[in-house]
């Protein structure tokens, strides 16, 4: 997903972080992009997430950041 040089500023910020910004600016979705980096990182590998988890409980424009199960 493409995320703006704003978002992707905040997606390599270390550590927490708090977004402010008007409704619709996607602070959700950098949010997720953040989490998911991060636990990526954690366990060395792209994260698993098995239907119809992805497909069902995440936004569609999120669910394509998550790697398809192994």
């Amino acid at each position: 997903m493409k995320l703006t040089p704003q978002q992707q500023l905040a997606l390599d910020h270390p550590g927490n972080l708090l977004l402010k910004a008007c409704p619709g600016s996607g602070k959700t979705r950098t949010i997720v992009a953040k989490l998911v980096n991060e636990m990526e990182e954690v366990r060395g590998m792209p994260i698993p997430m098995k239907p119809p988890l992805c497909s069902e409980m995440i936004a569609p424009p999120v669910s394509g950041m998550i790697s398809p199960p192994v």
